[in-house]
C-alpha cells in the first residue's frame, strides 16, 4: 500500500486544491509504459547475451504473457480516470486491483459495459492466450521453440503457429484500444502517449 500511497501522493492531479482533477494517475502510467519498454529492451539483449538461445520461446512470452501484464498496469490506471476516482479511492481501488490476476482483471475492466467494447473482441482476446498456454504446456512445442536458431525460424511450423498466436492476440487487444469510440480510447489519446 505504501507504494501506491506514492504514486497517489505525489501526483498533482490528485491535490485537494486542483481546479482540474484528471483522475489519472499519471506517475503509476508513466512507471508501467516503462516497464514495458524495458521488458522489450531485456528482450533484445538477452538475444545479443545468449547468441539467440532461446529467443523464439521468449518472444512468444513477450508477444502475450508480457503484454497481458503491461495491459494489466494500464487498465488499472485507466480504472481510476473511467471511474473519477479521487485520492483515497484511488489508492483503495489500486490496491485491491494489483492483487487481481492479470487475466481476471482485464476481463473485469474491459466487461464494462460502460465501455460498450464488442464481446467477439474480448473472445478473440481470451482465446489467443489461451492458445498460447496450450502451446506453453506442450513440451513437444516448446521445445522446438528453445531450440530454434533465428535464421530457420519462418521454415519452422511451430513457429509460425507461435506467430499466428500472438498475432491473434495483437489484432484483438488493437481492436479493443483502437477501433471502437470509448474512454478507453479517449484515456490512450489523452494520457497512452505524452
Amino acid at each position: 500500500m505504501a507504494i501506491i500511497e506514492q504514486y497517489i501522493d505525489n501526483d498533482s492531479g490528485y491535490r485537494v486544491n486542483n481546479p482540474n482533477p484528471h483522475f489519472a494517475p499519471r506517475f503509476l502510467l508513466n512507471d508501467v509504459v516503462r516497464y514495458w519498454r524495458t521488458i522489450c529492451v531485456d528482450f533484445a539483449y538477452k538475444q545479443i547475451e545468449q547468441e539467440g538461445n532461446k529467443w523464439a520461446i521468449r518472444n512468444f512470452k513477450l508477444r502475450l504473457s508480457r503484454r497481458l501484464i503491461f495491459l494489466k498496469g494500464f487498465l488499472i490506471c485507466f480504472y481510476c480516470y473511467l471511474n473519477k476516482l479521487t485520492k483515497e479511492p484511488a489508492k483503495q481501488k489500486l490496491f485491491e486491483l494489483v492483487k487481481l490476476n492479470p487475466l481476471g482483471l482485464v476481463f473485469c475492466i474491459l466487461s464494462d459495459p460502460k465501455l460498450n467494447i464488442k464481446q467477439e473482441y474480448i473472445l478473440n482476446l481470451f482465446d489467443a492466450y489461451n492458445q498460447f498456454l496450450t502451446k506453453l504446456n506442450d513440451s513437444e512445442f516448446r521445445k522446438s521453440l528453445e531450440n530454434l536458431k533465428i535464421e530457420n525460424a519462418y521454415e519452422n511450423s511451430m513457429f509460425l503457429k507461435s506467430r499466428e498466436i500472438s498475432s491473434q492476440f495483437h489484432s484483438a487487444l488493437s481492436a479493443i484500444l483502437f477501433e471502437q469510440d470509448n474512454d478507453l480510447k479517449e484515456f490512450i489519446h489523452k494520457y497512452g502517449i505524452f
